[in-house]
């Protein structure tokens, strides 16, 4: 009976972005609620873990914190326009705009798991 194996390619930015959750997270937990520096290392390891399997487990989650990182993404592009220009808020305004739909393009391959898939079948003896 052939087996079937589903390849899927590694998305980069999600990666990324639950490395920099992750350190956020556990830079917040260290200077502002003053947690012990070894639960911050925890933290800092476990939380893309934990990322990853909500992401992938519930579509709910996956919509959600792609919009959420989408909107974070804008933002930190949003504050670049304003270094360049501070009286004039339009470059900001396009560059949050740019980066969220570029934001929102990357991650659209996580969305279609199976379509994108390279399904390689073979027999097991």
């Amino acid at each position: 009976m052939a087996k079937r194996i589903y390849y899927k390619r590694h998305n980069r930015i999600l990666n990324t972005e639950s490395v920099i959750f992750s350190a956020i997270i556990s830079g917040v937990l260290y200077s502002v609620l003053h947690v012990n520096w070894s639960i911050c290392i925890i933290s800092l390891i476990a939380l893309p873990f934990i990322f990853f399997y909500l992401f992938f487990e519930f579509r709910l989650f996956r919509y959600l914190i792609t919009v959420l990182f989408s909107i974070g993404w804008g933002l930190v592009f949003f504050g670049i326009g304003r270094a360049f220009d501070n009286e004039d808020p339009t470059a900001a305004i396009v560059f949050s705009i740019v980066s969220y739909i570029a934001s929102i393009y990357l991650h659209r391959e996580q969305f279609d798991f199976i379509n994108g898939a390279k399904i390689i079948e073979y027999d097991s003896y």
